[in-house]
């Protein structure tokens, strides 16, 4: 339950982030999607995202908008943590997927997986970077809060995104 509220809470926080930045609200996000197209319902495609849950509306959003597509075809696995390079591969996608070679920068980001383009283009463009200290990207450690801050604040700035303090 740890593990739920914590990914699910990073995956709010992220959607909070990215409507603060943008100067959409998550409401006008959710209806500008129900009218051009009818969101996903998660539930009769994950059997672990149980309908009337708290979350199953962010998952649908997600999951419509393609930013996410599960751990597998049937579950989307709410219970499992965010990792960085999930979260690198969320950024990618909010992009578009824009083509990107695999540049083989970081040791542990071996070519031929779903985060290793996303992973060489959010570090061309300095969205997230590897760990200073070792050289690594950090594949499959959990991302922090700080983060995901920091990444997010990294992201508006290539958006244009006003950062300044208010």
């Amino acid at each position: 339950m740890k593990a739920l509220k914590r990914t699910l809470g990073i995956l709010l926080s992220m959607l909070i982030l990215i409507s603060a930045f943008s100067g959409i609200s998550l409401t006008t996000a959710a209806e500008t999607v129900q009218s051009e197209e009818e969101l996903v319902d998660s539930s009769t495609i994950f059997g672990d995202v149980t309908p009337g849950s708290w979350y199953k509306s962010y998952v649908d959003y997600v999951v419509t908008q393609k930013y996410m597509n599960g751990m597998s075809d049937k579950k989307f696995e709410p219970n499992t943590y965010l990792t960085r390079a999930m979260f690198a591969t969320i950024i990618y996608r909010m992009e578009g997927s824009p083509a990107m070679a695999y540049t083989g920068q970081f040791p542990d980001v071996p070519g031929g997986n779903y985060f290793s383009a996303p992973i060489s283009w959010t570090a061309a463009r300095g969205i997230m970077v590897g760990h200073s200290n070792t050289g690594l990207f950090g594949t499959h450690e959990n991302i922090t809060r700080e983060d995901l801050v920091t990444v997010m604040y990294r992201y508006a700035a290539t958006k244009g995104y006003n950062r300044s303090k208010k």
